[in-house]
């Protein structure tokens, strides 16, 4: 049984392209998973039995089907949280895979995929452009925005912390293979990880 909890964050990645879906000026697109902060959804349950809203840790809005389209090649946009149909989709999973998941809207009953880098809604075909891997974000370090700055913020499962004291905060330390590592500003050490839903 598919079930998501609504006090937990996760990254929502392309079976196909394996890129995740990214909120940005644009709307929503497909972009390398890093994970950085855009790239958070909350799965929250929704009214209607079997449908959740997914809701973005960056804006606070919700998936939406856009204009409320019932149409194949209908954009899917984040749009201030309702409760209308067009903004509560099933997840469900595809065969036997654990990790494997078909999106589906509920005024459209169709599935969302990866179109050319953003993100619509399509008739179902055999394809991983319409399977979606969902991933618990769990602990660890992601970037995020302050004042229209990149920061380094210590991230759990509940989300992105907003201290600005050394232990929640991070920064980049090249090594000698022309590499970066994240390291705490007071204890020096990194944790990052990702569990299955």
């Amino acid at each position: 049984v598919t079930s998501f909890s609504e006090n937990k964050v996760y990254i929502i990645t392309n079976k196909a392209s394996q890129k995740a879906i990214s909120v940005t000026d644009e709307g929503l697109k497909l972009e390398s998973d890093i994970p950085y902060e855009h790239q958070c959804f909350k799965i929250i349950p929704s009214d209607t039995e079997g449908y959740y809203y997914i809701q973005s840790v960056a804006n606070g809005k919700n998936f939406d089907v856009n204009g409320n389209s019932k149409n194949p090649g209908a954009k899917i946009i984040t749009y201030n949280p309702g409760t209308a149909d067009n903004q509560k989709f099933a997840i469900e999973q595809y065969g036997e895979s654990y990790d494997d998941y078909i999106i589906y809207s509920l005024s459209s009953k169709l599935p969302i995929e990866d179109s050319a880098g953003t993100v619509k809604q399509n008739n179902l075909r055999e394809s991983d452009v319409q399977r979606w891997d969902i991933r618990m974000l769990f602990s660890g370090v992601a970037p995020g925005k302050k004042e229209d700055k990149t920061v380094y913020r210590t991230i759990t499962s509940d989300g992105f912390s907003l201290s600005d004291e050394n232990s929640d905060l991070w920064v980049l330390v090249p090594n000698e293979d022309g590499e970066y590592i994240i390291t705490n500003k007071e204890t020096g050490k990194i944790s990052l990880g990702y569990r299955k839903a």
